[in-house]
């Protein structure tokens, strides 16, 4: 399994602007980099990348927003092998 965890932080020297809690983050595959889409806070989905087929799960949660890669894309896997052959 291999989860991703991007942490934003706003600067301690400025203000948030209006409306930052319902700010949306961008959501990636971990496997190829296809844009999954945007979520806001307290989103938990759990899907099959479009591109690569890969199953995550993404969460966002005090402004962190992790990636699970619950199965690694098919596609890739057998590429692996490929190389080993």
């Amino acid at each position: 399994m291999f989860v991703t965890i991007i942490n934003i932080s706003k600067s301690a020297s400025k203000e948030a602007p209006e409306g930052i809690e319902h700010m949306k983050y961008y959501t990636f595959c971990s496997s190829c980099g296809h844009i999954l889409g945007r979520s806001g806070e307290g989103t938990a989905t759990e899907l099959k990348c479009p591109k690569c087929g890969a199953e995550i799960e993404y969460a966002v949660k005090d402004k962190k927003v992790t990636v699970t890669l619950l199965r690694p894309s098919s596609k890739q896997q057998a590429e692996r092998l490929k190389s080993y052959s």
